[in-house]
């Protein structure tokens, strides 16, 4: 007969790593109300930093194995990788600037160029370069790197004036962490469009009409988003002016002829770049002509793009997935966290995302616009106060960026979309 067998040392194995474990949790515990005791913007560029040096260390990984690309040598330097897709664009600008006449193909069909993409930036890192003496490759990430701080610290007085402290780092965390959160360091307008975009936040959400309507044309000259800052302000303006006239407290004519000059400047700017353009090239649609040669010279119409990238996606059940995500979409607009963001924030995101889903196709670089639809993050964490959760979002943020960066990024020649 075989003797019974003693349970204790498997007990106490047990009990060992109990107590392991919560050596490890009051740790961390004490670790984290340090980190929360810290100055707030000490604990915004902490969050800011982490995010940055993740990025930077798969940046660096992939270059390692990179093989011969369009924008960069074999085994590039981390420098010389992320200059490329957008970035090189960019710099094509700042060396060359924009083309008078519209480059064509032999058959004489219009071609990618550099119309297509906005002066700001590249204009705004030739005034650093000349004031330091830096290369286009050493200044242009800086720039971007340096804007990716400022905007931390910006949506974080943005997320304060609704959320609690703990909360609105766990929102910055999730955005560090986020899907395309690469590009916020490399030479590309994304960061410090996003500064301008959350200063324009910031004054409408505070009632500064004017100090915000000046932003519009200086955002309308980085990033092609006029479109939904236009609806988002007329929105927010007629929905604010109304609130107003209902309850009993109707707006001064001082508050309400600024509210307008936002307004009317917001349309106003949804031309500006299409019409330089025009203007530069005599051609009256040119920028729209220009847009349409990265969709194999199809025109933009409302939602077909949308419709045809989930169709080659799905296939035979593409429209079905597409209207799926369409009521998602509706139903997350709709939900009490977002709309806890606030008329502003809750207008502005809804705009973004709308106009993506009427004039762009869903893939790697929709993903990379749906940045600037960043306070979703803090919609994301009011869902649920609890820890785990938060975790959770997080580090599914943090996987689902080494995901986006692999396929959209590293070259193999097969055609990958532009990130």
């Amino acid at each position: 007969m075989t003797a019974p067998i003693d349970p204790a040392p498997a007990d106490a194995v047990l009990l060992a790593l109990g107590r392991v474990g919560s050596a490890i949790t009051s740790t961390i515990g004490r670790g984290v109300a340090w980190f929360l005791r810290l100055p707030w913007w000490v604990q915004v560029l902490c969050v800011w930093a982490v995010g940055r040096a993740y990025s930077a260390f798969f940046v660096v990984t992939m270059a390692a194995h990179q093989g011969p690309n369009p924008w960069s040598p074999e085994t590039p330097s981390y420098l010389e990788y992320i200059n490329g897709w957008d970035a090189g664009w960019f710099q094509e600008i700042l060396k060359s600037g924009y083309p008078e006449v519209l480059p064509r193909d032999a058959q004489g069909t219009l071609v990618n160029n550099t119309w297509a993409f906005l002066p700001g930036y590249p204009y705004l890192v030739r005034a650093v370069m000349a004031l330091t003496g830096g290369s286009w490759l050493v200044v242009a990430p800086a720039v971007s790197m340096i804007s990716s701080a400022i905007f931390f610290l910006m949506a974080y007085r943005l997320f304060r004036q609704r959320a609690e402290h703990e909360t609105t780092i766990a929102a910055l965390l999730l955005i560090t962490f986020s899907t395309a959160a690469p590009v916020l360091q490399f030479p590309y307008s994304e960061s410090t469009t996003l500064v301008l975009l959350t200063g324009w936040l910031l004054l409408m959400s505070r009632g500064r009409y004017l100090w915000a309507a000046l932003l519009l044309p200086v955002i309308a000259l980085f990033r092609p988003l006029s479109a939904p800052l236009a609806c988002a302000t007329v929105i927010i303006v007629v929905t604010t002016a109304l609130a107003h006239r209902r309850g009993g407290q109707p707006l001064r004519w001082t508050t309400l002829a600024s509210m307008a000059v936002a307004a009317v400047t917001s349309i106003a700017c949804v031309g500006l770049w299409p019409g330089i353009v025009a203007w530069r090239t005599g051609i009256p649609n040119a920028y729209l002509l220009t847009e349409a040669t990265w969709q194999q010279g199809k025109h933009l119409s409302v939602l077909a793009l949308f419709f045809g990238s989930f169709e080659r996606y799905f296939g035979a059940d593409g429209i079905l997935v597409a209207l799926i995500a369409l009521a998602l979409i509706a139903w997350a607009m709709l939900s009490a966290p977002t709309l806890r963001l606030g008329l502003v924030s809750w207008a502005w995101v809804g705009a973004t995302l709308g106009y993506l889903a009427l004039i762009a196709p869903f893939d790697t670089t929709t993903i990379r616009l749906g940045l600037f639809a960043f306070p979703l993050a803090l919609a994301a964490m009011w869902a649920s106060p609890n820890r785990a959760y938060r975790t959770l979002l997080i580090v599914m943020a943090a996987a689902s960026q080494i995901l986006w960066f692999t396929y959209a990024w590293y070259w193999s020649g097969k055609g990958y979309p532009t990130p």
